[in-house]
């Protein structure tokens, strides 16, 4: 169940069956994409068949120390941000 899951195209078919599980993935990926755009920086939701998360990806190839720790801070301020918007919904 959890390799359908992964693929958005069948959520709608497990809505009736788990919505609260369904509901959780649909809005993560929807609170990881605008977190992404509000901060300029890659944040994902990810789920395997052991647990689920989130991950900002930072590519520090080509950067001097300083900037890498921005970039790094950048990402750590977004998944903050994501926390914060994540634990508002209602339900969650």
């Amino acid at each position: 169940m959890i390799e359908d899951l992964q693929d958005r195209k069948n959520w709608k078919r497990y809505w009736c069956t788990i919505p609260k599980v369904v509901r959780f993935i649909t809005e993560s990926e929807r609170v990881a994409e605008r977190i992404s755009k509000d901060h300029n920086v890659t944040v994902e939701f990810w789920l395997n068949s052991n647990r689920c998360g989130i991950q900002a990806v930072v590519d520090t190839e080509g950067m001097d120390e300083d900037q890498k720790l921005q970039a790094i801070m950048k990402a750590a301020t977004a998944l903050k941000d994501f926390d914060v918007r994540f634990r508002s919904i209602e339900g969650f």
